[in-house]
Order: structure tokens, then sequence, then C-alpha cells
């Protein structure tokens, strides 16, 4: 609101200055106000154009944190949180697997790719996929 009028207030001064009341030539004295007007109203726009600037630094610095903090959490949880192997071992340890299809799934974990190809995978799926075959519990 306080940038709008003093948009306002430099356009009437401008407007002034150039028609003047009754159509009199303005004097040195309203000179001096227009100025004063004209200083004041690049003084506000650069105070918002340095707040602005002071709000974009501390949003990107908060920002920044936000993200960091977020990367540091969950490596403190350790890495094999969530982990396929540790999601194999918690549905051994709960009888939804066989010993069986554990030794299986272990080894399937720990292959390198190379070791495998696209049909291997394919092939394991459905046989695990295969109807009446017993999950051990």
């Amino acid at each position: 609101m306080t940038l709008a009028k003093a948009w306002l207030e430099v356009r009437a001064t401008h407007f002034r200055c150039r028609i003047g009341p009754g159509g009199k030539e303005r004097n040195s004295k309203d000179d001096v106000s227009d100025a004063t007007a004209r200083r004041r109203f690049f003084e506000m726009i650069h105070d918002l154009i340095e707040g602005g600037i002071a709000i974009l630094i501390l949003a990107g610095l908060l920002a920044v944190a936000a993200w960091s903090v977020t990367r540091i959490l969950p490596s403190r949880r350790g890495e094999r949180a969530g982990s396929a192997e540790e999601i194999l071992r918690e549905r051994f340890a709960r009888g939804e697997i066989s010993a069986e299809e554990y030794v299986k799934s272990y080894q399937v974990l720990h292959e390198t790719p190379s070791q495998r190809s696209y049909e291997d995978y394919v092939r394991d799926l459905m046989e695990r996929l295969r109807p009446g075959r017993g999950t051990g519990s």
C-alpha cells in the first residue's frame, strides 16, 4: 500500500510540475519538493528490493537446510534398514517363506547382474507364481 501511495504522490507531483496550479510556472521550491518525493519513492523501491533479496536468501538457506536434514537422517538409521536382504530375513523369521526359499532368494540377491539374464529372472518369477506351490506356512 505504501508503494502505491508513493507512486501516486510522485505522479501527482510530476503532473503539478508540468502544469502547476493555475497555469503558473513552478519555482525552485517546488523542484525541491519534487526531488524529495522522487527520492522517497526510489528509497522505498530500494528497501523493497533489498528486503526481497533477503527473503529469497533466507528461503534458499531454509531449503538447503531441509534438504540436508532429509539426506542425513536416513543414513543414521543404517544402510540395511528396508533393504531387500532385511526384508527377506524378516519374512523368514515370520515363517512366510521356507528355508529353501530363503537360501534361493539370498543367493539371487548376492549374484552379480552379469551372471543372470532377463530370461532367468522371468523363469524364477514364473516358478514362484506357479499355482499349488506351498509357501511353507
